[in-house]
Order: structure tokens, then C-alpha cells, then sequence
């Protein structure tokens, strides 16, 4: 444009070839990919311009004319010979930008004076031109003009300087049908994370209940674990975006490690090639200063990912209680407990001849396990009998499993009480097997591991390891010892 005038390519008479772009020669896949890269700068979904809307549909008129064979080659019939004109001299050369001014600058005379105004396509195209100069789009404001500001995350509403456009996907199953709800934004790293979470949550409470349910919910979790989806081309134009911005506000440090991000993101060799002339215009504003990248704050995962796992962590933890391999192991060694248990009776007055005796109706040693001889001097037990022995659980002690002593000194008795003899004394820390319990718990008929029989009281036992316990069975099956 020069004092009020537009310069008109007469190759390109209503510039669809300058607004997508291309060469004149371009082909068909060329416009093609150019017309994809121009509507994506130019949708008014992304660009918040005020002349983006216009700027689209032009976009959209120049493409589905130099898609079409047929009308392309029209046009470049008309642009062939406008071009002619401009080589003998006929056309106009420069224009004014509207047919008021056209008119009151004198008079016209030739072939053009006589031409229709109304069947001009370069007149129309000026016209239009004239009406957009003034709304440029947001990627090349005109001089003077303030650029637009660094995009902001849409949930916290703060300036990010390593945005990203994420995508999330939330499922719902309602028994017959899944629902699936795809949401998208601008978002930094703190509030994609939360995001994520959320999404998350919902997806393992909502997302099973239907037949397709588990599937796709396996699929949105996956994207959700993994920070969200980040498109390749909407990334590279949002990053692009804001290093234009940052560099629009004198701050090149900033612009040349957000545009080195965009890099990253360059879904194709021209993508490529527009970032590496920003960096380009970035070091040409900053010459001699040193611009060192950001560290990239989206890598590796953070503790809210990580929570995101807390339903997997929950279920590992009850299938390991249910399925313990100890647990099972001791409920096999478990007797089932007999129909009927004979009490332990007081035991009977000493023989006056000192000879071995021991209390009526108590548990007789099992074979190959001593058993000690009462004196004579022994005092007489009470006359109360004691409580009778089962086999169950009483007190804390089980039946059928190992047990520590956990009192040093605990005494190994003939009977479940006080008052008969003992048999020797167990250190803390020794093991025995617990084979009958009392039914008041107080009392356990138990067996050391060298084959000894005895009682002891309940409150000297302890559980032993399940670890432990486990080696001490297979060492048991091994050896065949009862």
C-alpha cells in the first residue's frame, strides 16, 4: 500500500493464491495442505481477531475455487489475461480503494473507462481489501497496533509460560449405553494435573456400568494417567502463539524458550520451517545475548498422577489379605474340632508310696516325650476342676498353629493350672505348636518342637511369624514329624 493505494498483483487479479499462500504453479496437494495450515490460524474458534471471520470465509472462497480443475483453470485464464493488460500498458495499474474516490479523481478514458464495474473481479477484490485492511488477523498485527497477550490457563486464569492445549475424556456407563464426553482447553501443568485427577475419579466411579464400559474406561484412564492428550498442530500454534506474544512484549528470553517447545510439537516440515524463522526473528532481537532453554516442567510424573493409581493400590492390598499364602496354609492346618471334649479333672492325691502319678484325667504325654513324677511331697491340688480343653480359637491363642514365648521362665506343666508340676521351663523366644486351647482361654496344651507335651498359660503366647511358621511346617512335612 503506498499514499492510499494497493498494489494488485496481476498474476493473482483477486489474490486466492496470496491468501493461501502458494505459488501460482502450486499443485492441487500443495493448496491442499496450505488451505489445512491457513484455516487452523485463521478459524475463529482459535482466533479471537475481529477480522478473523471475514479472513476465513475469503480463505474458504480462494479454496474452493483453486480446488475445483475447472474453475482454477478459469481463473488462471482471467489471471493470464490480466497479467496481458498489464504488459501493454491497458490496465490501471494502481486503484483507489473505493468507486467514490474513483469517481471524483477525474476522469477515465481506454477499454477500462468502458468496462462494467460490476464484472471487474480485481475491482471486488480491492473493495473487499480495502474494507479488511484495517482487522488484520492476530498473527501479523499492523504496525502500531498492540499484539495480542500471552494466552492464560483456563482455570486458573494465569499466564503460562509452558502452556499446553490438553484433551480429556470422561466415560459414563448407563447399563445399555456409554457416554463419552471429551473436553479440552488451554491449561498449565499444576491445573492439568488437577484436571486429570478429577476425571479420573469420575471414570472409576461412572465408567464400568455398561458393556462397552470397561474398555473405553480403560482408555480414558490411560489418557488421564498420562497427563491428557496433547495434539501436535493445535500444540505447535498455541506455542507459536505465545512466543509471538512474549516477543511482542520485549521479553526474547522467554519468546526463544517457548518457541524452542514448539519445535517439538511441528507436525510437518513447513511447521518446522515457520518455527525456526521465529527463532530466527527472536535472536535477531536479541543479538549477543544468551538464550537458554526452560526446563520442560510437563515431563516425568507428579504425585497427583500418581494418585490417580489409588484404586489399583487398594484392591492389590485386599486380594493380598483374601489370598495370603500363610493365612491359607494355617487354615489348612486347622483340625476340624471334635464332636464331643472330655473336662481335665482335678488330679488325684499323691501315692504314699512316691511312685510316678500324676493327676486323674489329665492329658497323658504324648509318645516320646517325657513326663516328670510328682514328689511326695507335692501339695494336694484344689479340689476345683479346671476349665475343659477345645480345640477353637479363645484368648488370642489358636489351635493349630505355632506360637512364641514371649515370657522368659514360662513354665511347661503337667496340667492346665498352677498347681501341677512343672515339667521344665521354656526361654522367650522358643517356639511351640498350640494344639488345644481352654475354653475360658487361660490355658493351651501345646508341643515343643522337640516332641515335649505340656500346658502353658495363654498370656505367654504369642503368634509366631507367618514367614516362620510357614518354614516350620514344610520342615515338619519334610522330617515327618508329628
Amino acid at each position: 500500500m503506498s499514499g492510499g493505494r494497493f498494489d494488485i498483483d496481476p498474476a493473482d487479479p483477486r489474490g486466492f493464491y496470496a491468501m493461501l499462500k502458494v505459488a501460482p504453479t502450486a499443485s492441487p496437494a500443495e493448496i491442499k495442505s496450505a488451505f489445512r495450515r491457513r484455516a487452523k490460524d485463521l478459524h475463529p474458534d482459535r482466533n479471537p481477531d475481529p477480522g478473523a471471520k471475514e479472513a476465513f470465509h475469503r480463505l474458504t472462497a480462494a479454496y474452493e475455487v483453486l480446488s475445483d480443475p475447472a474453475r482454477r483453470a478459469a481463473y488462471d485464464s482471467r489471471r493470464t489475461g490480466a497479467a496481458g493488460k498489464q504488459g501493454t500498458g491497458q490496465g490501471t495499474g494502481q486503484e483507489r480503494p473505493s468507486s467514490r474516490h474513483t469517481a471524483s479523481s477525474g476522469s477515465r478514458s481506454g477499454p477500462q473507462a468502458r468496462q462494467p464495474q460490476g464484472n471487474d473481479p480485481t475491482r471486488a477484490y480491492r473493495q473487499t481489501q480495502a474494507r479488511t485492511q484495517q482487522r488484520p488477523t492476530a498473527q501479523r498485527p499492523p504496525p502500531g497496533r498492540a499484539a495480542a497477550p500471552p494466552l492464560s490457563c483456563c482455570c486458573c486464569g494465569k499466564v503460562a509460560a509452558q502452556p499446553r492445549f490438553v484433551e480429556f475424556v470422561t466415560v459414563t456407563g448407563t447399563l445399555r449405553h456409554t457416554r463419552e464426553q471429551w473436553t479440552d482447553g488451554v491449561y498449565c501443568r499444576a491445573c492439568a494435573d488437577r484436571t486429570a485427577l478429577k476425571v479420573a475419579a469420575r471414570c472409576w466411579l461412572t465408567g464400568w456400568w455398561s458393556p462397552g464400559g470397561p474398555l473405553k474406561t480403560l482408555r480414558a484412564l490411560g489418557i488421564a494417567l498420562r497427563g491428557g492428550r496433547l495434539p501436535r498442530q493445535k500444540n505447535h500454534a498455541l506455542l507459536m502463539q505465545q512466543a509471538q506474544a512474549f516477543l511482542a512484549q520485549r521479553d526474547p528470553m522467554m519468546a526463544h524458550a517457548v518457541a524452542l517447545q514448539a519445535q517439538m510439537f511441528a507436525p510437518d516440515g513447513v511447521s518446522r520451517l515457520q518455527t525456526d524463522q521465529l527463532l530466527a526473528q527472536i535472536r535477531a532481537a536479541a543479538p549477543g545475548k544468551t538464550l537458554p532453554p526452560l526446563k520442560d516442567r510437563w515431563r516425568g510424573a507428579s504425585l497427583l498422577q500418581l494418585l490417580q493409581l489409588l484404586p489399583v493400590y487398594v484392591l492389590i492390598v485386599v486380594l493380598a489379605l483374601l489370598f495370603w499364602p500363610g493365612r491359607q496354609a494355617a487354615d489348612d492346618d486347622i483340625d476340624p474340632p471334635p464332636a464331643t471334649v472330655a473336662p481335665v479333672s482335678a488330679p488325684a492325691a499323691p501315692a504314699p508310696s512316691g511312685t510316678a502319678g500324676s493327676p486323674a484325667g489329665a492329658v497323658p504325654a504324648r509318645p516320646g516325650g517325657p513326663q516328670s513324677v510328682p514328689s511326695a511331697t507335692t501339695p494336694a491340688p484344689s479340689p476345683a476342676a479346671p476349665p475343659p480343653i477345645v480345640s477353637l480359637s479363645a484368648g488370642g491363642v489358636r489351635a493349630g498353629q505355632y506360637h512364641d514365648i514371649r515370657v522368659a521362665a514360662t513354665a511347661l506343666r503337667t496340667g492346665p493350672g498352677q498347681e501341677f508340676q512343672t515339667l521344665l521351663l521354656l526361654g522367650a523366644g522358643e517356639t511351640v505348636m498350640v494344639t488345644e486351647v481352654a475354653s475360658d482361654g487361660q490355658w493351651a496344651r501345646v508341643q515343643t518342637l522337640d516332641g515335649r507335651p505340656g500346658f502353658i498359660s495363654s498370656r505367654a503366647l504369642s503368634l509366631t511369624d507367618p514367614a516362620r511358621a510357614e518354614a516350620l511346617r514344610r520342615e515338619q512335612k519334610r522330617t515327618g514329624r508329628p
